[in-house]
């Protein structure tokens, strides 16, 4: 190979290796002797322009580093445990308690009968011969037995145990001891802990238990901002401490609660810190989405929304992440220790927002898009976040995205080139998500949204918001996706009420199951028969259909709110062609229509969302030989 004379002769054609890969070659000129054989003369080594540094993320780099550690250690404690005491959970005893087994789920294997789990526990109970391990669990079980450690519990492991019927419980708290003074309860006090922080863990369970001890010893003035915490706490276990049947006193107790904090305490609880005011909001909304009468976005609920909308549209980037050419480095208004506190507003307010979309968007629409812009900072802050927790609100980011998505589509006008590819890229992301629900997910964690039959429903239900909206008609082929999340979603939903029946009694859980069931019914309704694939007779789907049944059933008796949903749902299954063997045209018949409308009314009421009542209105409105099908 010769070199060039000047560079200026540098020649224009040179062969593949130069021209793809000379800018990673370290030699000015490459040795490989393509150019020679090709004819050609090797292009010199051309430099690149100087940039700008790129910044190191130093602390998310520190915090990683610190939690592998973490890790590692907890590992080693584990090891050092088995090695100490055997493996007792792979042993259990006949006398052992099953208030593990009880709130340990399986594997997310949809085709597990209840009954194959019962025959393998069985199996596993014989098979103990472990005498040593056997007489050290005996006297575990014995402290655990202690009337001291088992007096707050006792109602919270009956509810756990209790099978699917969930109104068919006939626990009730025992009578006020000796820690109670008025309207508080250890009862539940010990019921939220055991069923709503898990998935809710913004507060410290020791600091609450301490100042419910305060309160009851009234050792803190009535109007504190700890009798705030401790009775919110208690007025959301409350709601948990029965079936929840229609009048019953422990409704009425909880209702006193929350006034009384409310009225009282709140104001205290507003002139304490950032964190403690932050925490003052978002328990007054995790408590909107438990009481047991229809959401309503107004008085505190309202300025609760608004004023966690503010607080995440206003979240800065971490100083690590500034640019190099900002002369100065803007204040960071929240530490480390509050990100997670943060991303849990930010999970309520998407569970706001997803659910009810309208009624939000008269509030916070302002503050959406700057909430959108800023949030992607809370997950880049070095801080020692559970992965399960960072997995859940990346797919709360991406139900943020879907509502853009559609919000996007008003502007459009419905483009539907625009559509299909934008839903395709969202499908993607969700399906790389639920790829790695398998290793981040956990059926031990004491948090049900941790577990991988939560996190797959949850993914179903994305799918189900991606495909179906007010502004697009599915077509076939949409039909045929939403088949498939909607009954999986229905499914999961209802294996996870055979085990913890209690933890998603929210007015948020409701909607969506009524979502999934209006949308799994009007895929037969859009799907004609000679279109229909072998799925719409699978047993799986047709499980589905009675699952969603039951389980609006259940809320129907236990909130009297509820009765519209379940009423709606039978009245439009009770008319859906699900086999129709025929060919012939089907529509709904004329004489159900006033009902069907009266019923639609009052759930526009409610706040249900336009997509559900786009779905209904196309069920009622046309035949389906009148549709056009591609």
């Amino acid at each position: 190979m010769t070199r060039t004379s000047s560079p200026s002769d540098i020649p224009s054609i040179a062969c593949i290796r130069c021209r793809h890969r000379k800018k990673k070659c370290d030699h000015a000129l490459p040795k490989c002797g393509e150019c020679k054989r090709a004819g050609s003369e090797c292009v010199r080594f051309q430099e690149r322009k100087p940039r700008d540094a790129a910044s190191v993320p130093w602390e998310y780099v520190k915090g990683l580093e610190m939690r592998l550690a973490q890790v590692e250690r907890s590992l080693a404690n584990c090891m050092v445990l088995i090695r100490k005491q055997g493996n007792p959970s792979n042993q259990p005893l006949p006398g052992q308690s099953t208030f593990g087994i009880a709130a340990t789920l399986d594997p997310p294997s949809l085709r597990r009968s209840p009954s194959t789990v019962t025959t393998e526990a069985g199996s596993s109970l014989q098979s103990s011969s472990n005498l040593e391990i056997m007489e050290r669990m005996q006297e575990i079980n014995a402290e655990r037995s202690s009337p001291s450690l088992a007096a707050s519990r006792d109602g919270v492991i009956a509810m756990i145990q209790t099978p699917s019927a969930t109104h068919d419980n006939t626990f009730l708290p025992n009578p006020p001891s000796d820690d109670d003074i008025g309207l508080l309860r250890r009862a539940d006090l010990a019921c939220y802990f055991q069923l709503v922080h898990p998935n809710w863990s913004f507060l410290d369970e020791n600091v609450l238990v301490e100042w419910f001890q305060a309160c009851v010893e009234q050792k803190v003035p009535s109007n504190n901002y700890q009798s705030y915490f401790v009775q919110m706490v208690c007025a959301i276990g409350a709601l948990y401490s029965s079936p929840s049947t229609r009048g019953c006193p422990h409704i009425a107790r909880s209702t006193s609660l929350y006034s009384q904090a409310v009225v009282h305490c709140l104001p205290d609880a507003f002139l304490q810190g950032p964190s403690a005011q932050l925490k003052a909001h978002l328990l007054l909304l995790v408590y909107a989405l438990h009481i047991p009468n229809h959401f309503q976005l107004r008085d505190n609920t309202g300025k609760s929304t608004l004023e966690i909308a503010r607080r995440l549209s206003n979240y800065e980037a971490p100083g690590s992440f500034t640019s190099l050419d900002a002369t100065t480095t803007p204040a960071v208004p929240e530490t480390c220790e509050d990100r997670g506190l943060l991303i849990h507003c930010y999970s309520v307010y998407e569970v706001i927002a997803s659910t009810w979309p309208h009624r939000l968007h008269e509030l916070v629409d302002v503050l959406d898009e700057k909430i959108w812009n800023q949030s992607i900072w809370l997950t880049f802050d070095g801080g020692l976040i559970d992965a399960n927790f960072e997995h859940l609100f990346a797919i709360r980011r991406t139900q943020s995205k879907i509502r853009r998505f559609w919000k996007q589509m008003r502007t459009l006008n419905g483009q539907s080139d625009y559509r299909i590819q934008n839903i395709h890229e969202i499908k993607a992301e969700l399906d790389q998500w639920k790829g790695m629900i398998e290793l981040i997910s956990s059926n031990t964690d004491r948090s049900t949204n941790c577990h991988p039959l939560s996190m797959l429903m949850l993914y179903n239900y994305c799918i189900c918001c991606s495909f179906q909206n007010e502004l697009a008609v599915p077509n076939i082929d949409d039909h045929a996706v939403l088949l498939t999340a909607v009954s999986e979603n229905a499914r999961c939903f209802r294996r996870i009420q055979e085990h913890r029946p209690m933890v998603y009694c929210t007015w948020t859980t409701l909607l969506e199951q009524f979502t999934v069931g209006i949308i799994l019914i009007s895929c037969f309704w859009g799907t004609p028969y000679i279109y229909r694939s072998t799925a719409f007779q699978a047993p799986d789907t047709l499980q589905a259909l009675e699952d969603c049944g039951s389980t609006l059933s259940r809320f129907a008796n236990r909130w009297k709110d509820a009765e519209v949903y379940y009423e709606t749902y039978t009245l439009l299954t009770s008319q859906t062609p699900i086999s129709f063997t025929d060919n012939s045209d089907f529509e709904f018949p004329d004489q159900l229509k006033p009902q069907i409308s009266g019923l639609t009314q009052t759930l526009e009421e409610r706040g249900v969302s336009m997509a559900v009542l786009a779905m209904i209105g196309r069920i009622i409105s046309s035949p389906a030989s009148s549709r056009q099908y591609p």
